[in-house]
């Protein structure tokens, strides 16, 4: 779904009517719409999550054999006279109104009296038993305070269901069945780890209920829990006789505030038997019925989780009841190429089957970050060259994931999907009977279980040759350097989580070193830089702005500076500096020394004859390390070779692969072989 389309509107500031921090939030991100105290709307977000709480409730009850009807919400005053439940003394939270022909009637509030009655109709015999059935319906409570926003209202969703068995123990049976499915309902709405069951009063029907209290400082409930056989005992009941009951020892509970989020009942023939629900045993004897009741409110759980969940930016959902699965961001202008590639990868979701909610409207970075915080989607793809400006800026839910780290792999899965998404884009979105062949580049320190797992992900997400190069080689290649000429090229590659340095010749590689002193090493000394000498706190983002911006290996003619903000480590409070290009040279000087040491060791084992042609050739310098201003005039000075960098740094490595994919035959001698791989295996 386009957000353009989406006719709600998130909102800046919470309702000053709001108290309940999952009203507040709803109302915020346009998820619900108050009508009036206690009484909310569901709009299209919201729905969307209801209705996926609705879909796990519902799968889970059918696993246990329950049947899905729905019932009238106007209630027959006769039929809850029968069991003394209409009288407002005995039950003082109707909604009641009159017919224009006459008599009363009012809102449901539950639904025992009703399908009783419709079960006298379908259940006379043993055979018929047991039944199973349950629905969601709005229901209706006249409470006299509704502040507690979704989680107490006057009208709400419930989910009950009923259970009719020919005895005690054919009940008890279905009854642990159904403990077990709300304990699953609520693992998979995400608040398993905080959800208990918790005995409670069982009222006039059993000695002891059984409530699913969900911890959190929002309760209303205190109960005490036994988190190691994880269950709890209400306030309510916690007495030295229940508890001996229970097997509960006084000493192991721990108070906490809860919510409750479901029940269960032992209702035996409370209604049964004032209704005529009996049926005929095995032995032509008349028996009632005996009964149990299930509830939970989807609309009340959708609450909880809020309560839970949520952090200071906004909603939290779990995947499993997400309005949208990934929240897409473009952060390009209408009509332009980022626009353009949020465009097509929207349509490529779509396509797959991916429930996303694209934000193609114009406004600006900040503004689609902050509501999407709020939003509370779990995924977020953001499209654009502010994108990284993410790094740090992610509230709790969202995690920002680098499948590759210091040039392998460190997160296989998410590393097939972004292959298998940049194959299916080279195709097209055709399948093919044969996929493409794909050149990656690897630094030299790889090891072969490194490149092993690199070659099996690209086959695994569609390629039907996988090439696996060295980065210093591809980008020698990208920069049409001599390298299967009888002479010596060197090479420095300063990637980003890497540096490799090389000396080729005649199609091989004659010396080599990897070092993970790059461009994040880079960024890390001007985190510790800042933070020792400015006593200031900034994230990774902010260091590369500033290395990029000003950064500089020699003295420049003229000073370059420019202002950092971050948090002051004393105070905890924002603060902003000015940093100079002298202050950069300074905080990354070690890493410079030890980028030194490196290319010395690789001039140390480069044979002599070779040796001749560096030192008359030079260093050629590619990546993105070599943009760094005067990073040319300090190697040629500290190593007494000319150096020069490569046009167009940045894309070198990248078009030299380019180059092998089309005409591989020609560097195969540079290839990892896959025999190579097996032998260290």
């Amino acid at each position: 779904m386009r957000q353009s389309k989406l006719f709600t509107k998130a909102r800046r500031e919470a309702p000053s009517d709001e108290v309940a921090k999952n009203a507040q939030l709803l109302v915020r991100a346009g998820y619900i719409h108050k009508e009036m105290a206690g009484v909310y709307s569901y709009l299209p977000l919201g729905l969307r999550t209801l209705n996926k709480i609705v879909q796990i409730i519902r799968e889970e009850m059918n696993a246990i054999g329950g049947q899905e009807l729905i019932m009238t919400a106007l209630q027959d005053k006769d039929l809850w006279s029968r069991t003394d439940r209409w009288d407002d003394d005995k039950v003082d939270n109707w909604f009641k109104t009159s017919f224009k022909s006459g008599g009363e009637t009012g809102l449901a509030i539950t639904h025992e009296e009703p399908l009783t009655r419709i079960m006298t109709e379908h259940i006379s015999s043993y055979r018929d038993l047991p039944v199973y059935a349950y629905q969601f319906q709005n229901k209706f409570r006249n409470e006299l305070r509704a502040k507690s926003g979704i989680m107490r209202g006057k009208e709400f969703l419930m989910k009950d269901l009923y259970s009719f068995s020919k005895d005690d123990a054919e009940h008890k049976s279905f009854y642990d069945k159904a403990r077990a499915a709300y304990l699953k309902i609520f693992e998979r709405a995400g608040v398993g780890d905080q959800t208990y069951v918790t005995f409670a009063s069982g009222g006039i029907f059993s000695e002891f209920s059984e409530e699913f209290q969900t911890v959190s400082e929002a309760g209303e409930d205190t109960i005490y829990v036994d988190e190691e056989k994880r269950i709890a005992i209400n306030k309510e009941v916690c007495t030295d006789e229940a508890l001996a009951k229970l097997g509960l020892e006084k000493e192991k509970l721990v108070e906490k505030k809860a919510i409750e989020a479901g029940n269960t009942f032992n209702l035996g023939t409370r209604f049964s038997e004032p209704l005529g629900l009996l049926y005929t045993d095995e032995t032509g004897a008349r028996k009632p019925v005996v009964m149990g009741s299930y509830g939970i409110g989807p609309t009340r759980l959708m609450g909880i989780i809020v309560e839970v969940l949520a952090d200071e930016k906004g909603l939290v959902w779990p995947e499993s009841i997400a309005p949208f699965a990934a929240h897409l961001v473009s952060l390009g202008k209408s009509g332009d190429d980022i626009s353009r590639i949020a465009d097509a990868l929207y349509d490529d979701l779509v396509k797959a089957g991916v429930e996303v909610l694209y934000d193609d409207r114009d406004v600006r970075a900040g503004e689609k970050f902050a509501e999407s915080d709020l939003l509370g989607i779990p995924k977020r793809i953001a499209v654009g060259k502010e994108a990284k400006t993410m790094l740090g800026k992610t509230p709790s839910h969202i995690r920002v994931v680098r499948p590759l780290s210091h040039g392998v792999i460190s997160d296989f899965e998410v590393t097939e999907e972004l292959l298998t998404y940049l194959i299916n884009k080279a195709q097209n979105g055709h399948m093919r009977f044969f996929g493409p062949r794909v050149v990656i580049g690897v630094p030299t320190c790889v090891t072969n279980v490194q490149s092993r797992a690199v070659r099996d992900a690209a086959r695994n997400a569609g390629a039907r040759e996988a090439i696996i190069l060295e980065e210093p080689v591809a980008g020698a290649i990208g920069a049409k350097l001599p390298i299967s000429e009888a002479i010596g090229t060197m090479v420095l590659d300063i990637g980003g989580g890497t540096t490799d340095i090389s000396v080729i010749s005649l199609n091989g590689v004659v010396a080599s070193r990897s070092s993970h002193v790059a461009g994040d090493s880079f960024n890390e000394n001007i985190i510790d830089f800042v933070r020792s000498e400015f006593k200031l706190g900034i994230g990774e983002r902010t260091a590369e702005d500033v290395k990029i911006a000003i950064g500089a290996v020699i003295p420049l003619s003229e000073v370059l500076s420019r202002s950092v903000r971050g948090r002051d480590l004393a105070t905890g409070l924002p603060r902003e500096i000015s940093l100079t290009d002298t202050n950069v040279r300074e905080a990354i000087t070690p890493s410079l020394d030890a980028l030194m040491d490196s290319m010395k060791e690789v001039i140390e084992a480069t044979p002599p004859e070779l040796l001749s042609d560096v030192l008359e050739r030079g260093v050629t310098v590619f990546g993105g390390g070599a943009l760094l201003r005067g990073l040319p005039q300090m190697l040629a000075k500290m190593l007494g070779v000319p150096v020069k960098v490569a046009a167009d740094p940045l894309t070198a490595v990248v078009r030299g692969a380019g180059i092998v994919t089309e005409n591989p035959t020609s560097f195969a001698d540079f290839f990892i072989n896959e025999e190579d791989l097996l032998i260290e295996a």
